[in-house]
């Protein structure tokens, strides 16, 4: 396979150096295929680009949005709240996935502060809805009922 390479890379020098019209149709193939490769980078770039402005103007509605929650209308809207319990956490990880949403089988149920559910891989705790100055505790995921 090297041995073969070689030889292609040789012929192609030779080639090159010796051949007008092979240097001709070489080069401008060399000419497009940089222009084509340098499109596409620029496009990726501003592509990026683009995603980044679209995702800081979301999060600065979302930011607005719920700043303009109160936390006594969230406190007496949802006394207690559903959360999930991140076995990650534990180690110092995340979820991989995104958190999943309360599942119908545990929003059926009652919700008493200090019980328990399993459901599928997740555990769900119930737990009293105690709104501080600051907001709610960032280490949890919260899941309204």
């Amino acid at each position: 396979m090297t041995l073969g390479a070689a030889l292609l890379a040789s012929v192609v020098l030779i080639l090159l150096v010796y051949n007008e019209k092979f240097r001709k149709v070489f080069f401008w193939l060399a000419g497009i295929s940089a222009g084509l490769l340098g499109v596409y980078f620029l496009g990726a770039y501003l592509y990026q680009h683009h995603k980044e402005k679209v995702e800081a103007k979301l999060a600065a509605q979302q930011d607005q949005a719920f700043s303009k929650i109160s936390p006594n209308l969230l406190h007496a809207k949802f006394p207690t709240l559903w959360v999930i319990v991140d076995p990650f956490q534990e180690f110092g990880g995340t979820f991989v996935q995104p958190a999943p949403s309360l599942p119908e089988a545990i929003r059926s149920r009652p919700c008493v502060p200090g019980s328990s559910l399993w459901h599928e891989k997740y555990q769900w705790v119930c737990v009293k809805n105690e709104v501080r100055p600051e907001g709610l505790p960032d280490d949890a995921v919260v899941v309204p009922m």
